[in-house]
């Protein structure tokens, strides 16, 4: 909590953000570390390919995708 507090204040001052704010900042934050952790483990244990296979498969029927237009 002691780092937070010291994170919070500089993103206060050099964003301009609210408190709300600089906590989403900081949840986007460690939501991207787990993500690279994770995403690196599985592409250690198997294989690239199969990684991003399995990533980007759940994006696939997304409103967003590509293969819609």
């Amino acid at each position: 909590m002691v780092v937070f507090t010291y994170i919070g204040a500089l993103l206060r001052e050099l964003t301009g953000f609210g408190e709300i704010g600089v906590s989403v900042m900081l949840l986007f934050g460690i939501a991207v570390v787990a993500g690279n952790a994770l995403g690196g483990y599985d592409a250690g244990r198997w294989g690239y390919w199969r990684s991003l296979a399995t990533i980007t498969s759940p994006l696939s029927p997304s409103p967003c995708s590509p293969s819609r237009f």
